[in-house]
Parts: C-alpha cells; sequence; structure tokens
C-alpha cells in the first residue's frame, strides 16, 4: 500500500488510512480490553468489500426456492427483522440508487435446517454487474484450517490433552455493513423491501471480513491468555490444552474474552473439555491418538458409491458431491487421494454442472475399489507423524559387487519389541575368487571402466564417495548413537556392545586417522554487515524482497539469533514456534521487543524478549523493522502469519534465506565462500568483544548457558596486533 499516492477514488480517504495505520500497529502490540473488538466493528462498518458502487439501481426476481416455501421466508425474514440484522419492510426503496437481488431457502441436505439466503451472484449474463462480481476475489481469498492442524496441535500438547470446542451464534451477522452499503444488500417480498444491515450468507467478502475478527480472538486467547493451542475454522474453534492444565481452564478462558467482548456463543455447540470431540466432522481422540469418521458417514459414503455404481451416466454435479464426500474420508485417509485421479481427471473436461459424465471402466474401477475398503475400513486412523523429510535428505546408493559375498541388517521386530531369534550384530560374509581368476577380475573392471562415458564414471564416483562418507567418524558416531537410543526405547537398557571399550577406542582411531577440516565459519562483523545492507537498499532484487532480507540480516546480527530462531528448516508454518508478525511489537518510542519463542537453551518454550533499539547508526535495526511491520499491518496482513515471507507469500525457511545472503554477499564484492547463517551470530559475538563489550553482557545478548560463547570470538589482526603493543608499552608498579 502506497501512503503517498492513494489511489484515484481514496482521495479524500487519506487522512483516514493513516490513521488506520497508526491505529492498527497499536492494536497488534497491545490487543488488550475491548478496545481492539470495538475498534474492529468500527473498521468493518467502514466497507463490504465493494470497490466500484452501482449507480443503477435493479431488482432481481425471486428464487425458486423461496417461492415455493413462502410461509418458510416469512417466519425467516420476520426472524431477521426482529434481531436486527435487517431493517424494513418499506413500501418503497428508502434508498436511490439500490440492488434488489433473489432471495431464496437453502436447506441443510442431513438436518433439514432452513436458511435465508440472498443470491448476490445475481444478475447472470447480464450487462449489469452483480455485487459479488464488483467484489474483487484476491482480496477475499482465504485459507481454511485443516483436520491436519487439529492433529498436529493435539500431538504437542500430548497425551490426553483436554479438548474443547465453541461456535459463534450467528456467525457473519456480528459484524455490521456501512449503513453507505445497505442499498446494495436488499430484497423483495410480497410488495415489501427489506435491506441487510449485517453481513450476509453468500457475500464473497463475508467470510474473509468475518475471519478477521476470529484471527484477533486467537491473537488474544494465544497471547494475552497464554493458551498455547488455539485452532479456528471461521465461526468454529477448538481450544486444545496440555493434561497438566486444569480440564476447564481453555474453555471457561474462551467463554470468558468473548463475553467481555460481547460476541455470543452458542450454548448447544459448546462441548468439553474432554479428550475425545468432533471437529470439522472428525472425531479426535487425544488419548488413543486417532481419528475416526463417524459411522453414519461412512454407511452414507459407502452408499453413495453403490447407487453410483448401478448407473453409466451422471451429471457433473452430482459427481462432484460424491468426489466432495470421498474428499471428506481423505481428511483421515490421506492414501486415497491416489485412488481418485481419474474421477477426477474426467470431472475436469465436462464444463458444464448440468452436463452428462459417462461412468467409464476406469471410473468404475475407482469407485469400486473405495466400497471394498470402506466395507472393512472400521472408520478409525492413527495420527500421522506429519515430519517430512527435505529431499537432499534422502540419499539412496546401490552397489553391485565384484564377487560373490552377502550381507543381513536385523530388524527389531514388530513395533520395535525384541524378538527371541534377532541377532545383535550387522555381518557380511566374503569369499575369496580362486588366485588364478584374479587377473581376470582385475582386467574385466578395466574392460566395464573402459565401457562408461566420462560423466557416468563421474556420477558413480560421486555416489562412490558419499557412500565412504557414510563410513565416517561423524556418520558412525551418529548412527550408533541412535541404535542405542532405539535399544534403550525397547528394551530400556542401554546396548552394552556399544559401550563396549573396544568401540570406544575404535571410534577414537577413526578420529584420528580422518583429516582435520580446514573449512571455518567466518563472521559477518558490523563492517560486512553495512556492505550488505547498502547492496539491499541500492535494489539488489524486487523492493519487497529487499526489505523483507534487510530486517532478517538486521535482526539476525542484532539479536545474535541462531539459524532456527528466525528462518524455520521447514516449511510448514505453526504461528505456536515459528517467528509470527505478533511477535515483534513496541517497547518504547525507541525500541522494539523481538519475542522468542522457543530456543536452544529454552526447550520448554518459555520465551525470550530480544530488545531492538534506535540507533545513531547506518544499520540500525529499529527503523527498517519498524516500517516492516507497519507495510504488513498497512497490507491486512494477520499478526500470526508467519514474520518473514518470500515471493509467493509462503513462509522464508532457512533455505532460502540462506540461498539469498550468499548471492547478496557476492553483490556485496564478499566471497560467500566461508559463510553460513551462523555467520551471523559469530559476527555479533566477534564485534562487541572487539567493542570491548564485557564477556557477561555478551553472554547474555547471546544466550548462551555456558562459556561456549568464548568460541564464537574470533580475534582479528588488529585486535592482536593492539594487544601486542599494549603489552609491550605496559609497566608493572615498582619498574623504571
Amino acid at each position: 500500500m502506497d501512503r503517498g499516492a492513494p489511489p484515484a477514488r481514496s482521495q479524500d480517504r487519506r487522512t483516514e488510512l493513516d490513521d488506520y495505520l497508526y491505529v492498527i500497529l497499536d492494536m497488534a502490540v497491545r490487543f488488550g480490553g475491548n478496545g481492539f473488538y470495538n475498534y474492529h466493528v468500527f473498521f468493518a462498518t467502514q466497507a463490504a468489500g465493494i470497490e466500484i458502487k452501482p449507480d443503477t439501481s435493479h431488482i432481481s426476481p425471486n428464487l425458486q426456492s423461496a417461492l415455493s416455501e413462502p410461509n418458510t421466508v416469512d417466519t425467516l425474514i420476520a426472524k431477521e427483522v426482529q434481531e436486527g440484522f435487517m431493517i424494513g419492510p418499506f413500501k418503497e426503496p428508502p434508498f436511490s440508487p439500490f440492488r434488489i437481488s433473489p432471495v431464496g431457502i437453502a436447506t441443510r441436505k442431513y438436518s433439514g435446517k432452513k436458511r435465508l439466503i440472498i443470491n448476490l451472484s445475481s444478475p447472470h449474463g447480464s450487462h449489469i454487474p452483480s455485487i459479488n462480481s464488483i467484489i474483487p476475489a484476491p482480496d477475499f481469498s482465504m485459507k481454511y484450517a485443516s483436520i491436519d492442524q487439529a492433529i498436529s496441535l493435539i500431538r504437542k500438547a500430548g497425551l490426553g490433552a483436554w479438548l474443547s470446542k465453541a461456535d459463534i451464534t450467528s456467525a457473519f451477522k456480528v459484524m455490521p455493513i456501512h449503513p453507505e452499503f445497505w442499498r446494495f444488500f436488499g430484497i423483495f417480498w410480497k410488495g415489501a423491501y427489506y435491506f441487510a444491515v449485517r453481513l450476509t450468507f453468500g457475500c464473497k467478502s463475508s467470510p474473509k471480513i468475518f475471519d478477521s475478527l476470529s484471527e484477533a480472538l486467537c491473537w488474544i486467547l494465544i497471547n494475552n491468555h497464554k493458551l498455547p493451542y488455539v485452532l479456528h475454522l471461521l465461526n468454529d474453534f477448538l481450544i486444545i490444552t496440555p493434561p497438566s492444565t486444569p480440564p476447564s481452564l481453555g474453555l471457561s478462558t474462551l467463554v470468558q474474552v468473548f463475553n467481555e467482548r460481547g460476541i455470543p456463543l452458542s450454548k448447544e455447540k459448546t462441548l468439553g473439555p474432554c479428550t475425545s470431540i468432533e471437529f470439522l466432522g472428525i472425531t479426535l481422540d487425544s488419548i488413543s491418538f486417532q481419528a475416526s469418521l463417524p459411522s453414519e458417514k461412512v454407511q452414507r459414503i459407502s452408499l453413495l458409491l453403490s447407487n453410483y455404481l448401478l448407473a453409466d451416466r451422471c451429471t457433473k454435479q452430482q459427481l462432484l458431491a460424491l468426489l466432495g464426500h470421498l474428499n471428506y474420508a481423505i481428511r483421515i485417509i490421506p492414501q486415497g487421494k491416489s485412488f481418485l485421479s481419474h474421477l477426477l481427471s474426467k470431472v475436469t473436461t465436462i464444463p458444464s454442472l448440468h452436463d452428462k459424465v459417462t461412468l467409464d471402466e476406469g471410473c468404475k474401477m475407482e469407485m469400486h475399489l473405495w466400497q471394498q475398503f470402506l466395507s472393512s475400513w472400521n472408520g478409525i486412523s492413527f495420527f500421522y507423524n506429519d515430519y517430512v523429510s527435505q529431499p537432499e535428505d534422502i540419499q539412496l546408493y546401490t552397489d553391485a559387487a565384484p564377487s560373490t559375498g552377502f550381507g543381513e541388517v536385523q530388524d527389531l521386530g514388530s513395533r520395535l519389541r525384541h524378538t527371541s531369534h534377532a541377532s545383535s550384530t550387522i555381518f557380511c560374509y566374503h569369499l575369496q575368487l580362486n588366485p588364478r581368476l584374479e587377473d581376470l577380475s582385475h582386467a574385466s573392471r578395466e574392460a566395464i571402466l573402459d565401457g562408461l562415458a566420462p560423466s557416468t564414471l563421474s556420477a558413480y564416483l560421486t555416489g562412490w564417495n558419499c557412500f565412504k562418507a557414510y563410513h565416517s567418524y561423524y556418520q558412525i558416531q551418529t548412527y550408533l548413537s541412535g541404535i542405542n537410543f532405539i535399544l534403550k526405547l525397547a528394551t530400556g537398557e542401554q546396548c552394552h556392545p556399544i559401550s563396549h571399550s573396544h568401540v570406544t577406542m575404535l571410534i577414537k582411531g577413526l578420529r584420528k586417522r580422518e583429516p582435520a577440516s580446514s573449512a571455518r565459519r567466518l563472521p559477518l562483523t558490523s563492517d560486512l554487515l553495512s556492505q550488505c545492507i547498502c547492496t539491499l537498499r541500492s535494489g539488489f532484487m524486487s523492493p519487497s524482497i529487499d526489505r523483507t532480507l534487510e530486517c532478517m540480516f538486521l535482526l539476525a546480527f542484532f539479536g545474535f539469533l541462531r539459524c532456527s530462531e528466525l528462518a524455520p528448516s521447514t516449511s510448514a508454518f505453526n504461528p505456536a514456534i515459528h517467528p509470527s508478525l505478533s511477535d515483534i511489537s513496541a517497547h518504547t518510542p525507541d525500541s522494539l521487543i523481538y519475542t522468542l519463542k522457543k530456543s536452544k537453551t529454552d526447550q520448554f518454550g518459555k520465551s525470550c524478549p530480544i530488545y531492538i533499539f534506535r540507533l545513531n547508526s547506518f544499520i540500525s535495526p529499529f527503523e527498517p523493522i519498524s516500517e516492516y511491520v507497519l507495510s504488513r499491518y498497512a497490507n491486512n496482513s494477520s499478526p500470526q502469519e508467519p514474520l518473514f515471507l518470500t515471493e509467493n507469500g509462503k513462509m522464508a525457511t532457512r533455505f532460502w534465506f540462506n540461498k539469498h545472503f550468499l548471492k547478496v554477499l557476492s553483490a556485496s564484492g564478499i566471497s560467500p565462500e566461508h559463510y553460513s547463517l551462523h555467520s551471523f551470530r559469530i559476527g555479533a559475538a566477534t564485534t562487541a568483544a572487539s567493542a570491548g563489550i564485557s564477556d557477561e553482557t555478551i553472554r547474555v545478548m547471546g544466550r548462551w548457558s555456558s562459556e561456549a560463547y568464548r568460541l564464537y570470538i574470533h580475534n582479528n589482526f588488529n585486535d592482536l596486533h593492539q594487544a601486542q603493543a599494549h603489552i609491550s608499552s605496559f609497566k608493572p608498579l615498582g619498574v623504571f
């Protein structure tokens, strides 16, 4: 958002924009008391998402669903007016121009509950634009919470975590519409006009506007009231608290926060605390660590499949309905995605919802597979480990032996249970060739090598070198530690062969035989940091990425941050542990606080404040970081979004940061060969020591719990020169 040049249609709202930018940053820092909600309601009344106001009146005819149930429509409209969601009836429209959209009845498929809907996408195919067509879709797109996120939070909370659920009554209608836009949300029924004054179902902007309120409530619960795990999908809230906390803590806190802010909750949908609860239609159990599909839903899907297997054709809309039900099951059976590929490819070839789809052999095969599976499945799925290895972490090599031999690695048995016949050794038996055949074997190997292209041979040798690295001291020590841990987990005892003195001596000998590594990470000191910042401010990439990298550089340096404390190695964002926009907050007019949620020396997540000050320096971190946070909030970013974003709007990972860091070094005339992301932390410690800052202050700034910080301080040539000069000129007392 460019504050200096407001759009032509918003020239008269410059002051309002400036006020909004100031208040939203202040609210992002505090979110205290009723202030946030009152302001949020005020802001929500300023817009309904409509960019271009219609300048002509238009009346669309009502839907057939309303005409066929007039008594139901009468009851629902009267209820809307009584509860203050609509105004009317009016004999004549009180506005000009105005819009009247079709009114209809939507009936829930299984509960039978009826709801009044306003078709804001009408008229279709007309020169007159509908209300939804003039609401910009990109500005109001959003991503909903998933069952996988709920499962991930339960696993983090621990076995037996307390689960609670709450639901905001009337959802969208909690949020008002600005009176200026009432005229565009009208209906006409039995000779009278009515106009909606609260957000309506069917409006393109309603979910996003309402979700901003839900996001704010989650932020308040997590940050102000220290509830560790809160998740929501629009008006549905799931609260998860560790088993060690009082069972009712999560739900009672949520009810208190909502009541204080005047947000109504549905009593019949407020459930918990318990260890098994239904969320997004899936039953989650924190004791058995499993997710289950209710039996009636499994039966419903099976019945649908049986009906479709008997048919030769169906409409695209009907096939999409079936895929929706199967996709519902896939929420807890992720492997099932592979068995919908033909149905999905088939449905994408049909243009209209009412066109017929021929159910060919491939479609029937996938349906039959699902029907067979559901007939024997108990509807239960255990919580999967959501850790996904990076491709570079998985290396697989094969070896064709030039002689006869065999090898065996003994498994520990099913689910780590030690079997009575299990061997504790890893062995290889080699059969020696007849000496008369050794020459032939050597000649054969040479002929094979001659038959390989140089590039192919180079690739094979690269693989061989990696295989040899597998036998390095470091790798052997890592694997032995892993084996020892698994045995402790399975038997309760350590592996005695691994702790044998011979193994210890072998490891020590291997370490001595390995050549010493000459690679050493260099410190990125303040002068080198200044060069990098100068490069970024000169226009290295795009303005947004340059600004992001500048803030990351400065925060990493002045915060003495480890790599993981700024840029996670995973691409799956978790606001409970990863840096979020809300982690930067104002402290004083000249300082900010970066809240470090978890670190190497804070494994229990107590959090640690890192202070960022306004400095009289070219590389002062206060101004760039403040402006960055301000611009993010000005662009409607949520406090729970990642702190730093890539070009694609995703969380900046360690890989992404390191790649751009090395590019900036090269562009700044600094060879990146011996630098890594840890160079920021090393450089900060080295610069601090050179500036004469005390050891204790350096230890506190870097959050070192031991004397290890001394290893981070690199003495440069000038420091050593000055030290020797000081020694040579120093005269002890009594010496002349």
